[in-house]
């Protein structure tokens, strides 16, 4: 499985933000090169909120023949979303959905409004039960540092999905949002935040900072 997210991609003709196409374009060349069984895309797709333009432009970017799941971020437009990649499920009010894999359950929720809805919190509870199964969602269920974004846009109630992933047997969780890379052993979890190609911000500053940003992925 091949993870990105936060691509931040701005519209056509906007000179400003050219570098972040570049990083993006350089993520979608690697996984090209090195196709995976699934790529998995966890929110924030675009720069100007919600952008059809934008999410136009990734889809018409993503290597041919490989598979994808798309999820929407607290900058999305989940109809956009919809539209755009052809998937009604995203844009539904009771988006949760799993993929079961040969050993592992691979959840998907939706945090777009900066929380997760109860029915997915009972999703959890309810789907994550075998073994390992992995989670992914854009906001990290922990605060992760003391600085800018955990300060100013943590997700809603993540105490009460960080219970929820303790209960279940989700083993991993794989997240973005806060612009940064770092690995974390939450209580019975494992947290894995995932950088954007288009700005990295300080983890740890109150102000908000950015730091050198490289494309990657997980």
């Amino acid at each position: 499985i091949h993870h990105i997210t936060d691509l931040h991609v701005p519209n056509d003709g906007d000179g400003r933000y050219q570098e972040v196409k570049d990083n993006v374009l350089k993520i979608m060349s690697f996984i090209a090169a090195n196709p995976p069984d699934l790529l998995v895309i966890t929110g924030d797709l675009t720069m100007v909120d919600g952008s059809m333009q934008a999410c136009l432009w990734i889809r018409n970017n993503l290597p041919s023949q490989v598979d994808y799941v798309v999820i929407p971020g607290n900058h999305d437009n989940p109809e956009v979303l919809a539209k755009v990649f052809d998937n009604q499920y995203i844009s539904a009010e009771d988006f949760c959905f799993r993929i079961c894999a040969d050993e592992v359950d691979l959840l998907f929720v939706n945090t777009h409004e900066d929380c997760l809805p109860t029915k997915q919190l009972k999703f959890i509870h309810q789907e994550g039960q075998r073994e390992n199964s992995i989670l992914f969602i854009h906001h990290p269920p922990d605060l992760i540092s003391d600085g800018f974004m955990a300060r100013n846009q943590p997700l809603e109630g993540y105490l009460e999905v960080s219970e929820a992933i303790t209960d279940s047997n989700i083993s991993d969780v794989f997240c973005g949002h806060y612009h940064n890379a770092i690995d974390k052993n939450c209580q019975n979890f494992r947290l894995h935040l995932t950088p954007s190609p288009a700005f990295q911000i300080k983890l740890d500053s109150v102000e908000f900072q950015f730091e050198e940003c490289k494309p990657a992925i997980r």
